[in-house]
């Protein structure tokens, strides 16, 4: 059966991620390779070095099992999020080219009208789509015209070009550059077992935090902010002496502890091979990262309720919360989300996975996939030359199929 070669790259704070695998004419696929490799000019969602950043993603390339024939005749997709980019969420408006019906023509004609409305000479477009539902659309008079609400984000084309400069000289091949806030919020509608409820995707990370608000099949508006569990590794670093990669292998290991051992001075062994005097009192522990996990959740709270709902209780009170990213593993982050957005809160399982790979830390990686796979046609594979924008089609396609909804505009 013939294949196609497909990589992910999922750009975090504290490490580059990689599926890479093939898919098949019969639309299934497989995953050969789980990469995980340190990064370097890349933290908190801030780029601070590219060249460096093109550097650890070839060094990563490399780890995989594939050759440099099949990457190159192959897609690849890299996803990445920060604060370096720019979001809208604005209305174009068109004549209707036909008094009945909504076209296509007429959506690129909106989708063309809103990025003048908004987009700078000096912003490409990584994403562009309607963040309402258009198959419900109703056009009352054809003399109204067409409006269309769309969610667009943009990067610098100064950061664009140096970024592509850097992919040239370490001989990496993109395809396309990605938004991890839309390729994790994919992953989340494609596992999910309700997949007619509205939800709020969050990824919280090391570095940063991945927020994207799905209502209606579409995905209203997205966002990065510096937010993450890097903070609490830090905390616990400085409270206990330990090096950043010993008070990581801590945090992981009391994520896995009951917390009804608070109160009854347990002493935990927090050694490496390295240390043989790290006794730690759990509730000391408890409390270093307990305290920093409520101010990194109250300040993901305050800045979702009045960025993303416009602080409107009655939205927000009304929508569960999928949780994504390496912290989702954390009991007292799930529960105090819960508190804080009272809400239930659901971790991401990525069913579609098998066991070794089904994390949420692996979330945005596979959602990377699943766009790269979706992108282009087996047919296709290798041929590029479709602009990065029309990789959100997919995620229309993903709305058409779960709500089953007429597509008025086909």
């Amino acid at each position: 059966m013939k294949k196609k070669c497909i990589i992910s790259i999922d750009i975090g704070s504290e490490s580059i991620k990689i599926f890479s695998g093939f898919t098949y004419e019969d639309d299934t696929y497989t995953i050969t390779d789980n990469i995980i490799a340190p990064v370097e000019g890349f933290s908190k969602g801030e780029l601070t070095d590219i060249d460096a950043l093109c550097h650890s993603i070839r060094q990563a390339l490399d780890c995989t099992s594939l050759t440099t024939e099949l990457i190159n005749n192959g897609v690849v997709f890299l996803g990445i999020d920060g604060s370096f980019l720019t979001r809208n969420t604005t209305t174009g408006e068109v004549a209707l080219s036909s008094p009945d019906k909504i076209t296509e023509a007429d959506i690129k004609k909106a989708y063309k009208a809103a990025k003048l409305s908004c987009i700078p000479e000096d912003q490409e477009v990584l994403y562009i789509s309607h963040a309402e539902n258009l198959s419900q659309k109703v056009i009352s008079s054809p003399q109204d015209g067409l409006k269309v609400l769309t969610h667009i984000i943009s990067i610098d084309k100064k950061i664009l070009e140096t970024l592509k400069i850097g992919f040239l000289k370490n001989k990496i091949k993109i395809d396309n550059i990605v938004i991890k806030s839309i390729a994790g919020a994919t992953a989340a509608i494609l596992n999910l077992e309700d997949q007619k409820q509205d939800f709020l995707f969050i990824d919280v990370g090391a570095g940063s935090t991945e927020i994207a608000l799905i209502s209606d099949g579409c995905i209203k508006t997205t966002n990065s902010i510096p937010l993450g569990g890097i903070y609490i590794t830090n905390d616990i670093k400085t409270s206990i002496d330990v090096d950043f990669f010993h008070a990581e292998a801590i945090n992981r290991y009391y994520s896995k502890l009951d917390k009804n051992l608070y109160g009854q001075n347990i002493i935990l062994d927090c050694n490496n091979d390295n240390t043989k005097d790290k006794l730690i009192n759990y509730d000391l522990l408890h409390n270093i990262i307990q305290s920093r996990t409520e101010e990194i959740i109250a300040l993901i709270h305050d800045y979702v309720i009045t960025n993303i709902y416009n602080n409107d209780e009655n939205l927000y009170k009304k929508i569960n919360i999928v949780l994504a990213g390496g912290c989702a593993n954390s009991n007292s982050l799930n529960e105090l989300l819960a508190e804080a957005f009272e809400c239930d809160i659901k971790k991401i399982d990525l069913k579609d996975l098998s066991k070794e790979y089904n994390s949420p830390q692996n979330a945005c990686c596979y959602g990377i996939f699943q766009l790269a796979k979706n992108k282009f046609p087996f047919e296709d594979a290798g041929n590029n030359k479709k602009s990065p924008q029309n990789f959100s089609r997919f995620l229309e396609n993903i709305s058409k199929k779960i709500f089953k909804q007429e597509d008025q505009h086909a």
